[in-house]
Formats: C-alpha cells, structure tokens, sequence
C-alpha cells in the first residue's frame, strides 16, 4: 500500500490485520471500506486519510493520533465506536470503527424531500437528542467534531446487525460518526 487512500483495493492487508473487503464511501478526505480483522473476523469500517492529510507535518500525525485516543475512548451509545487506530508502513493513517448498517442521516433527509415530506417534530427531536448526548461526551473530554453535518450521522437499527434483518419495528439507533 501507499500513502494514498485510494489506491487500497479489495483483497489488500491493512496494517498486517485487516482484509479490505470493499468500498463504503469516498469523499475529500480519504475513503471508508469495510474490511474484517483477520485474527476475531469482526467487520469493521476502516477510514483511510488520502496522501496528502496522512503525510501531513509531524504535529499533525501527532494531532490525528491524540483525536484518535480520545475518540476511541469515548464510549456514549450515541458514538460510533473506534477500535484501532494506526499507520501503514507507507504513512497512510487509518482508524479502524465498528461496522455500522443503516443510512446517513442525509440520505434519510433526501428520501422525505424526494417525498415531498419533511421530519415530523418527534422525529427531529429524536434525532438531535441523541447527537447532542454523544457530542457533549466528546466535549466533555476536549474533543471537538470538526465535520459534523448529516452524512457524519448514521441511522441504525438496533436488531439489524444482529439478525441480518432490517424490521420496521427495530429500534432506530443513532450514531455520529
């Protein structure tokens, strides 16, 4: 692997554990995959930073890492949790989350408007409480979300990752990202 986020493909080792398996996203920053950890076979979400953030000055990394302590320690029902955190031989950085099933917030708000609907006020408020619940845990720890916007929130069911089912009645989790 390089240093560069997208040049990781299906099949490739990430730091000597984790089997990308596919792609999940790619944006400005980098890119997300799924892999699975080749010791627990636990699917994870791995999010590579593109070259040019993971080769950044040494107080960066420095910076990237200590988020990422913080982050990994956070532990609100509300936020996403980090598992590993590292660097390729090549200098890529990556943080290895849990998998997560369900849509983005902004898709969800896409599909109402699609719909010519929006989010009813318990609806909202079911929402924003619980994002409001992580990102003052994280503040709390000197943490702050830096990209918080509704495709960094994840809207979860509860039995989904367990069952393999998407059920109607299952629990919508929340899960900022």
């Amino acid at each position: 692997l390089d240093g560069d986020a997208s040049a990781v493909h299906v099949g490739d080792l990430v730091a000597g554990r984790y089997r990308i398996s596919g792609v999940l996203g790619r944006g400005g920053f980098g890119a997300v995959y799924q892999a699975e950890h080749t010791g627990t076979r636990q699917q994870v979400a791995i999010k590579m930073m593109l070259s040019d953030d993971a080769g950044g000055s040494e107080e960066e990394v420095r910076r990237f890492f200590r988020e990422a302590q913080i982050t990994a320690a956070l532990r609100h029902p509300n936020t996403v949790r980090v598992f590993d955190v590292g660097q390729t031989d090549a200098g890529a950085l990556f943080i290895a989350m849990e998998m997560l099933h369900g849509d983005t917030l902004e898709k969800s708000l896409r599909d109402f408007s699609s719909d010519g609907q929006v989010m009813k006020e318990q609806q909202v408020v079911s929402v924003a409480i619980p994002i409001l619940r992580s990102l003052s845990e994280a503040h709390n720890r000197g943490l702050v979300h830096r990209d918080l916007k509704p495709a960094n929130v994840m809207l979860t069911r509860l039995h989904a990752d367990m069952d393999g089912q998407d059920d109607d009645e299952d629990e919508v989790i929340v899960k900022v990202l």
